[in-house]
């Protein structure tokens, strides 16, 4: 191995190390031939290719990022809602698909229940509560949006706008009908979600589908950052109030949920609400 040393002396040697050259060509000055020396030698370090470290933050988001998707996934198979399906002899597409009796299925969950029990396992890592809010809540507490879906990492959120067909339907804040997990996948555009009423929680090959009670008007791209960084404040609080009253509920914690006004669940009474999918409104 050659020493720095032996490095000098053999730069000292060379008379194209140097800017200002003797008459015979070799380097005007000691001061010269180690300026020369110096400057080869961070040349030569500024020619190798390095990858930065990746900062402790960015390592314990992408932790948290595959920890909130491999809990996700832990509930494919799970059924969206029981009064989807009947106690006896069911013979929904779900049922005959899957040749099991999803009425008797011990949990249910739908679109936007499956995102809040994913935040609510992980409560400790990203030190937020989240209550009882559909989608629309969710989507109000993601405000780092994107416009390509290239911009997507593993757990971010997709939310869905539309208009339903029911004119009856009671329309959510920002027209938010549905949501769903990104984990990109071989196609790079696949998620996870709750998306059939009928059926359960999928890995599907794309986030694009066309639904049979509501006309898509567009989807948001949305980084869980805010999440991931233990932000959980929506930007309209006063959209989420207290139901008796006019008081806004607290932000970032749990929070109580007006279900008359803006529950997924709502279809004529307040009592139908299940934050577990079982009274689910249908989404797909």
């Amino acid at each position: 191995t050659t020493s720095a040393a032996q490095q000098f002396g053999d730069l000292w040697m060379q008379p194209e190390c140097s800017n200002e050259k003797g008459a015979s060509g070799a380097p005007a000055s000691l001061q010269d031939a180690f300026s020369a020396w110096r400057l080869a030698k961070l040349a030569k370090a500024q020619s190798r290719t390095v990858q930065p470290p990746s900062s402790p933050d960015a390592a314990r988001k992408q932790q948290l990022r595959r920890q909130f998707v491999d809990i996700a996934k832990s509930y494919i198979g799970v059924p969206y809602c029981q009064r989807a399906h009947e106690p006896i002899n069911c013979a929904c597409e779900g049922c005959t698909e899957s040749g099991r009796k999803l009425y008797d299925d011990p949990s249910f969950v739908d679109c936007c229940a499956l995102v809040r029990i994913v935040v609510r396992k992980m409560r400790d890592q990203l030190g937020v509560r989240i209550g009882p809010m559909n989608q629309a809540y969710q989507f109000d507490t993601l405000p780092v949006r994107v416009d390509n879906l290239e911009e997507l990492e593993p757990g971010d959120l997709i939310f869905y706008s539309g208009r339903y067909f029911n004119p009856e339907t009671k329309q959510h804040p920002f027209d938010m009908t549905h949501v769903e997990i990104f984990i990109g996948g071989s196609t790079g555009e696949a998620t996870i979600g709750s998306r059939e009423r009928f059926k359960w929680v999928k890995e599907y090959d794309t986030y694009k589908f066309v639904s049979k009670r509501w006309s898509l008007i567009g989807c948001f791209f949305c980084k869980l950052d805010p999440w991931l960084e233990g932000n959980l404040q929506p930007q309209h609080p006063e959209l989420w109030r207290e139901p008796w009253g006019t008081k806004p509920a607290p932000v970032g914690i749990a929070l109580s949920w007006n279900s008359q006004r803006f529950s997924v669940f709502h279809h004529g009474s307040a009592g139908d609400e299940d934050a577990d999918g079982q009274g689910a409104q249908d989404s797909w």
